[in-house]
């Protein structure tokens, strides 16, 4: 009929599998007219064709072409037959907005929130306007659980509403679902222990990956402190760390008595030298070059001579030697990571404490002299502006960015096609830390959506706050000491930018890569497992890996189950940041000089690494990053890889970020964070970007909801919710 309109949707074999779904990555076209229906599905084809560029990502195989008539919708949105969040079932989790969904599921919007359970409809997020009544929610989400029953697993449902009948657009598998929650149970060990929140609640996998980072930790500290040993517990699904120092966990003994011990032991008078040259000396720069001429080098050529692209080729036996010499390889990273730890500590305690010492300024003032000085933190957002520049002069004057890769590599081969490289270069860095999240070349929509940004706000230059207040924190100094007690300040502080922009640069060849490459074959472990997702197979234990493939285990996908179960349930149940009484930090004053001015420093880092103490009412309390005020819409995070849905201008609220979470965040209006203090990495990437922030808040991803507005002020670290 000539006055219909259709919708021309691609549909690719594979396309929506549950491990991961390529809905939006190929092109489709809404409100095509019949005579344009021919031309909107050849170029939904060359989307899938173009799409292959994506040589590490994967291309979606064959395509189909779906054409349906195009409901004139008045209500739109989705539905999922389980909570997408916490996988809970038995509940259907409704957005819903008037209108086409388009806008809504490309993340531009926030839509009205309804959970629907037992028979009982919530609206949990309200808009201006009223979407549905109790009665239409209500219909939704038995269609929802009707198309769960059919499919046989829970769903992503896309549908419409047209002059009062609700339309089914499509049902597809929820992508990455969590587990049902499953409650764990565990002993609280005794002494004192401190949660780590750092690297969150971990695999299987992950454990098995970090067990050798608390003793390489430890090793990098006998040097300088009686440290005995640094260990490791898993209390109800998260990672507690203790150190344990010479003479045990006990309480500090009385000053007089450390005065005594740290003359007479030889081991104290050893650590007393050894500090002592390590800060007079500062023979921590030393390790730090090491690094930068023949360390970083070759962490990078271990680790590509350790990859192979076609890891389905390898036997069974030389798949799981692959992952033993990839654990062997990330210890080796974590090992060197943690030895870097020392510079960083060291250069930057030293600056801080020249500045209390000389000015008699706050030593947290050089935060302030540090911003702007880690460019390896903005490195991933700026080789992508490059990109960017060059896919705006292939659009020419066509100025509206492809919402999809397929139509990106249509619209401008030339920049697609250099895209597809730099994925290629970046595809093992991981979006977080352990190998169960995924790889920079597993998200290219989360690239896609940054490019969209880039491309949005070209010809705004990035901040340069940050360092323009450094600089006038310099010249203060330097008004205010003798030329030579500032030449040597101006040492220092080159010192310890180097050291400051270490923390990041190393971790990508010694945590991120390797971490990726383990997580490359685990991958294909998990394939030749059958697993219902190939990234299930971090759920296993390193020793299940062999009885796995040979057939062995009976139980294995309700083991996984369970595991992922306990996984979501601890991802939901934090326990105290403390377990026992509070670990005594030993009065600084009797130790003789070296050891007195390390534990100095370690006193004020750990103090500079506390987080803010969490909500009150409306409010949220952390630790501030930066002096402006921001006002603006909330983008709750949960996984690196939602991360496509963050937009310019919003407040990304996570739990924390890792450096590869800076690809997305140069637009974003500020930080907040549950975790996470002074010296974390959402701390560092903020001061890169000039972005305001307020870390270390506790609950804020439970707290704050997407779409509410709310105002993050980092002078009186708070965020307070304005709005829902």
């Amino acid at each position: 009929a000539g006055g219909e309109r259709w919708a021309v949707r691609s549909s690719a074999v594979g396309e929506d599998a549950s491990e991961r779904s390529y809905a939006g990555q190929l092109e489709s076209l809404l409100d095509v007219t019949s005579e344009d229906v021919p031309r909107a599905i050849e170029r939904c084809r060359r989307s899938a064709r173009a799409l292959r560029v994506l040589r590490y990502a994967g291309s979606p195989g064959d395509v189909a072409v779906v054409v349906q008539r195009m409901v004139k919708a008045e209500r739109a949105g989705v539905a999922f037959s389980a909570d997408p969040s916490t996988g809970e079932r038995g509940v259907v989790v409704i957005e819903a907005v008037r209108g086409l969904s388009d806008r809504l599921l490309h993340g531009e919007g926030a839509g009205e929130r309804w959970r629907v359970s037992g028979g009982a409809s919530e609206r949990v997020h309200a808009l201006d306007e009223r979407v549905l009544s109790d009665a239409q929610a209500a219909e939704i989400a038995a269609t929802a659980a009707r198309l769960e029953q059919l499919f046989g697993r829970p769903q992503d449902v896309e549908w419409a509403i047209e002059d009062g009948v609700i339309w089914v657009l499509q049902s597809r598998p929820i992508t990455a679902l969590p587990a049902s929650p499953i409650p764990i149970e565990s002993e609280t060990p005794e002494g004192s222990w401190e949660r780590d929140d750092h690297h969150g609640v971990l695999s299987p996998l992950g454990w098995r990956w970090l067990a050798p980072y608390p003793v390489a930790m430890a090793d990098a500290m006998k040097g300088v402190l009686p440290v005995k040993e640094m260990r490791a517990a898993r209390v109800r699904g998260h990672l507690y760390l203790q150190m344990v120092m010479e003479g045990g966990d006990g309480p500090a003994p009385p000053a007089w008595v450390l005065w005594l011990v740290t003359r007479l032991l030889p081991s104290m008078r050893r650590a007393d030298r050894a500090c002592a040259e390590l800060l007079d000396r500062e023979t921590y720069v030393a390790t730090m070059e090491a690094w930068e001429r023949e360390g970083r080098a070759a962490m990078a050529r271990a680790t590509d001579a350790l990859f192979d692209a076609e890891p389905h080729a390898l036997s069974d036996r030389a798949l799981l030697d692959r992952i033993d010499r990839a654990l062997t390889h990330s210890a080796r990273g974590l090992a060197q990571h943690a030895a870097l730890g020392g510079p960083n500590l060291f250069a930057i305690g030293k600056l801080a404490f020249f500045l209390e010492d000389e000015l008699g300024w706050d030593p947290n003032r050089v935060f302030t002299l540090l911003a702007g000085s880690s460019p390896q933190t903005t490195e991933l957002h700026r080789s992508l502006s490059d990109i960017a520049d060059a896919i705006a002069r292939e659009l020419g004057d066509d100025t509206t960015f492809p919402a999809t890769w397929g139509a990106l590599a249509t619209r401008a081969p030339a920049a697609s096609a250099q895209l597809a490289d730099w994925l290629e270069r970046h595809r093992l860095r991981m979006t977080h830390y352990e190998p169960k999240h995924p790889m920079l070349g597993e998200t290219p929509d989360v690239v896609l959506s940054v490019l969209a940004s880039i491309v949005a706000t070209r010809g705004q230059p990035m901040s340069t706050e940050a360092r323009d207040r450094a600089e006038a924190v310099l010249e203060e100094a330097r008004a205010k000491l003798e030329p030579a007690r500032f030449t040597e300040l101006e040492r220092l502080l080159d010192v310890a930018r180097r050291a400051y922009a270490l923390r990041d640069e190393n971790g990508i060849e010694t945590v991120s890569r390797p971490s990726g490459l383990l997580r490359w074959y685990v991958l294909e472990l998990g394939r030749r497992l059958g697993l219902e997702s190939p990234a299930h197979a971090v759920y296993l234990e390193v020793d299940e890996h062999g009885p796995a493939l040979r057939g062995e285990i009976d139980d294995l996908s309700a083991r996984i189950e369970r595991r992922r179960g306990e996984e979501s349930w601890a991802l939901r149940h934090r326990g105290p940041r403390l377990l026992g009484r509070a670990p005594d930090m030993p009065p600084v004053a009797p130790f003789p000089r070296g050891l007195r001015n390390v534990m100095r420093i370690f006193a004020w880092m750990m103090k500079a690494e506390t987080p803010g103490r969490g909500v009150e009412g409306e409010t949220l309390h952390g630790v501030g990053i930066g002096e402006r005020v921001v006002r603006a819409r909330v983008r709750v995070i949960d996984r690196p890889e939602d991360l496509a849905s963050l937009r310019h201008g919003e407040v990304l609220v996570c739990r924390i970020t890792s450096p590869e979470w800076s690809v997305a965040l140069a637009r974003v209006a500020a930080i907040v964070t549950n975790e996470g203090a002074l010296l974390s990495h959402p701390a560092i990437i903020a001061r890169e970007y000039g972005v305001t922030a307020v870390v270390g808040c506790g609950p804020a991803t439970t707290h704050l909801t997407t779409g509410d507005r709310v105002c993050v002020d980092p002078l009186a670290g708070t965020v307070t919710r304005l709005a829902r």
